[in-house]
């Protein structure tokens, strides 16, 4: 069965001076755009952004009314005239604005109020639509001087153009990284699997540390290391994340240099966390293949809420391995796995009594509760296989990819 994968292309450019000058327009006109936005989000002009996201809710309120993006630009045109943005690129000023939204939006998400200004520095930009062109040995580039107005050539002998070859149009967006002289666009690789599954395993993920990984029917608890690195995540975290009026009290006061530090530090120890829990994977993953089994990985998101228990790298992890070994997996969302009966298929939320004791109300079957979690991944991959579901991952719920597995499947598999 084929499937596919996300990977990027890499074009080693050498950036000129005039592309150079138009990322300098870019940049400048982004600050100014963040700047006014702020204005008139802590004015109340702009009373709510929802630009990105799931569902059908998109709540972009200017001046009391719903707008929408295209509009907004309409209304900060004077800013994209000042900074000398040619005309007939409307797309590309939406696009820019957008990018703009969408850091306030999450912004507001995590702190509850735009306090601070959104400052973007001289370092790239971010092209969401297909606003950069492929000749076979240069990129064109939009910018604020027109449409394709900027080129340049790439290395095309670079081992990081590899998958070039997977490129599906010639127009497309990516990141343009000036700092590493690179244009960065995804790719989406098809490949097939190595072997039909001849039973499937289903995880789960949890925030308690004796019960971290379930594995079929191993435990794994979490290993003494990887605990300790991710309290002093969470510590670090603490720091980063206090309000600048706590944070910059005069007997402990942060300078911009200190708070770049903390950073730094807060990447560096989640670089090794990565590392440990690939090195502790890797064995199981190693299982998985030399048994011909598939794998049911549970899609568990909530560490924005709870911390970093090793969900977020647990997962990616288990998703690149079966990409790049080729092994039968699916990522299903976690609806009702908690309370399904594995035994009778009986679901009550009153079944999982608490984080230790799972009694079906039905059947009055006892077991693990996270024990009774897998047993069910294990029913939905071995369901979704016999209805002839496209292995793979294709997104979270946002995704309209129709190869990914939705809550509606679920429901389905479920008899709900």
């Amino acid at each position: 069965m084929y499937c596919s994968k996300k990977r990027n292309v890499k074009f080693p450019i050498t950036i000129t001076e005039d592309l150079m000058d138009q990322i300098r327009a870019h940049n400048k006109t982004s600050n100014d755009l963040s700047n006014q936005i702020f204005k008139d989000i802590n004015t109340g002009c702009i009373s709510a952004i929802h630009v990105r996201g799931g569902g059908d809710k998109k709540d972009l309120i200017y001046d009391g009314k719903p707008t929408t993006k295209s509009a907004l630009k309409d209304i900060y045109s004077p800013i994209f005239e000042q900074n000398g943005w040619a005309p007939k690129i409307e797309a590309f000023r939406t696009d820019t604005l957008e990018h703009i939204l969408n850091r306030y939006q999450g912004y507001i998400k995590r702190n509850k109020t735009a306090s601070e200004l959104i400052k973007f520095k001289l370092k790239d930009i971010h092209y969401k639509g297909p606003f950069v062109k492929d000749d076979g040995c240069s990129l064109y580039f939009t910018t604020p001087a027109g449409s394709f107005s900027n080129s340049v050539d790439y290395n095309t002998q670079s081992g990081t153009l590899v998958n070039k070859a997977h490129l599906k149009k010639a127009k497309f967006g990516g990141n343009l990284n000036i700092q590493q002289g690179m244009f960065v666009a995804a790719v989406e690789i098809p490949y097939e699997v190595a072997y039909e599954p001849e039973g499937w395993i289903g995880t789960d993920i949890n925030k308690r540390n004796e019960f971290w990984l379930v594995v079929g029917s191993a435990v794994h608890a979490k290993p003494d290391k990887i605990a300790t690195l991710e309290k002093a995540i969470s510590e670090v975290q603490v720091e980063i994340n206090k309000p600048k009026g706590r944070r910059y009290k005069t007997d402990n006061h942060y300078k911009s240099s200190q708070r770049r530090g903390l950073r730094r530090r807060w990447e560096k120890l989640h670089r090794k966390h990565a590392r440990l829990i690939t090195k502790y994977l890797n064995p199981i993953i190693q299982d998985v293949e030399d048994n011909h089994n598939g794998l049911v990985i549970d899609g568990v998101t909530t560490g924005a809420q709870n911390g970093s228990f090793g969900q977020d790298k647990i997962g990616k992890h288990l998703i690149a391995q079966c990409e790049n070994r080729r092994i039968p997996f699916y990522v299903p969302p976690t609806s009702y796995t908690s309370q399904r009966c594995a035994k009778c298929g009986h679901i009550e939320k009153k079944n999982r009594k608490n984080a230790d004791e799972f009694k079906c109300q039905q059947c009055e079957h006892e077991a693990q509760p996270d024990l009774n979690a897998v047993q069910n991944y294990q029913f939905i991959g071995e369901t979704l296989h016999y209805k002839g579901h496209a292995f793979g991952y294709y997104g979270t719920s946002r995704s309209k990819d129709p190869r990914m597995v939705k809550y509606d499947d679920i429901k389905s598999i479920f008899n709900i």
